[in-house]
């Protein structure tokens, strides 16, 4: 589901005229950038844990989980037309979830195996 929203906002961005609603710099680049690193790591390590026979049972779809908070994060940080207070609310959000998912797919916080 959240496929489809980024799908229909870069499609309804693409079609825009107006190219300056969007804040690039160095320091939004950075962040967003770190954040792909996060999930790259957590990728990486859960690859070899859902590889291993004993834990068939476990289903976690670890991109689709990170896709959402990316999305609101990238929402908050990215286009200008949202008022600085929408866009401190939808990033606060966005990391939030973030974190927490981080937190679930590092160290297996709430993870009952």
């Amino acid at each position: 589901m959240s496929g489809l929203v980024v799908v229909i906002l870069t499609i309804y961005l693409a079609n825009r005229q107006d190219k300056e609603q969007w804040l690039f710099d160095r320091k939004r680049l950075t962040i967003l950038a770190l954040m792909f690193m996060i999930v790259g790591i957590s990728w990486g390590l859960n690859d070899k844990i859902m590889k291993d026979p004993l834990n068939q049972n476990i289903s976690s779809d670890l991109l689709f989980n990170y896709s959402f908070p990316l999305l609101i994060c990238m929402l908050g940080l990215f286009i200008k037309e949202i008022p600085r207070w929408g866009r401190i609310v939808t990033s606060s959000f966005g990391f939030m979830i973030f974190g927490y998912l981080a937190l679930h797919y590092l160290i297996g916080f709430h993870n009952p195996y």
